[in-house]
C-alpha cells in the first residue's frame, strides 16, 4: 500500500497470519516427533487445551514471523469466543512477558460474547472432569447430537455462547461448523 507521508511516498506491507488453532480446523489431527529418531507421529488424543494453550500457540506463531519478517507491530483480530485469546496476548504484551518482542498496538474483537462469558470462573478439577468425561462414551454421543441436523445444535450453542448478536455469525457459520467438525474423522471438536 502506497502512502504519502510529508510529501514522500512511502510504502507498507500488511502481513496477515491466520492460523487454525491446535484442536480446531486443519490444526485438528496434529503430530509430534518421537524419540530420538525423530519420527512424525499423529497424536491420537489432544490434551485439555485452555485459553492460555492457545495463546501460548499464537505469541510462538508471532515470535518465529517476527524472525523470519520485519514486523514492527502487531494488530490482532478477533471473532466469537477467541476474543480472550486476543486479549490475553494483548495484556502480555503490555506486561513484556510474551515471547515476542514488537508491541501489540491495536486489538479489535469481533461479535464478542456476551459478557458472562468473561467473568465466570472455572473450577479446574471440574473442567478437567467433564473433559475426562466427554472422552469416552458420553462424549461421542455428545457428538454425534451436536452434529445431527448438520450442526443443528452447533448453531444454537453458538447463538447463545458465542456471540452477543446470532445475526453476526451470517448465512454460512453452522455449515461451515458442520463441515469442519466432520473433517479428520470427526477429531475437530473445539
Amino acid at each position: 500500500k502506497q502512502q504519502t507521508i510529508n510529501g514522500f511516498n512511502s510504502f507498507r506491507r500488511l502481513l496477515i497470519l491466520s492460523p487454525d488453532l491446535l484442536g480446531s480446523g486443519s490444526g485438528c489431527n496434529p503430530t509430534t516427533t518421537s524419540g530420538s529418531d525423530d519420527d512424525i507421529v499423529d497424536l491420537k488424543k489432544l490434551p485439555l487445551l485452555n485459553i492460555s494453550d492457545w495463546t501460548g500457540q499464537l505469541q510462538h506463531l508471532m515470535e518465529e514471523t517476527e524472525q523470519s519478517t520485519n514486523i514492527d507491530r502487531w494488530c490482532i483480530v478477533a471473532n466469537g469466543g477467541c476474543s480472550p485469546i486476543a486479549l490475553q496476548i494483548a495484556q502480555r504484551s503490555v506486561e513484556s512477558t510474551a515471547p515476542f518482542q514488537r508491541k501489540v498496538t491495536n486489538v479489535i474483537l469481533s461479535s464478542v460474547p456476551r459478557l458472562p462469558f468473561f467473568f465466570s470462573s472455572t473450577d479446574p478439577e471440574k473442567v478437567a472432569k467433564s473433559y475426562k468425561t466427554l472422552c469416552g462414551l458420553v462424549g461421542k454421543l455428545f457428538w454425534w447430537y451436536s452434529c445431527r441436523n448438520r450442526g443443528a445444535f452447533i448453531q444454537k450453542f453458538s447463538e447463545k455462547n458465542l456471540v452477543a448478536d446470532p445475526k453476526n455469525l451470517g448465512d454460512k457459520w453452522r455449515i461451515n461448523c458442520y463441515d469442519t467438525a466432520r473433517i479428520n474423522g470427526g477429531k475437530s471438536k473445539y
